[in-house]
């Protein structure tokens, strides 16, 4: 995953007015390593770990965030991979599922 999940972290950057950084998304694709990546990538991350990422970030940041997180997310990864809404569900994963590059 490269450009998209640039994208789609200054965008949830940008949702839920939280500083992420490239370390931060570079540990969170290391975690998240699978054995079976899709062909051409070498790891893959189900929307659930974006959630649970930008969770992790509020509290640490001690942020409110007055809204559903899932929905942001959500929201976030259908205008950054062009997804339908009942594509973005927590178990899919976003290069193998959601076409993410």
């Amino acid at each position: 995953m490269g450009t998209d999940a640039l994208d789609m972290m200054f965008r949830c950057q940008k949702e839920f007015g939280v500083r992420l950084t490239r370390a931060d998304l570079s540990e969170l694709l290391m975690k998240r390593k699978v054995t079976d990546p899709p062909d051409g990538v070498w790891t893959d991350i189900q929307v659930r770990d974006v959630v649970k990422w930008i969770e992790n970030s509020l509290k640490n940041q001690e942020i409110q965030y007055e809204g559903d997180i899932f929905s942001g997310v959500q929201k976030v990864l259908m205008e950054c991979l062009a997804a339908d809404e009942t594509e973005v569900v927590l178990d899919a994963w976003l290069v193998r599922d959601l076409g993410a590059e």
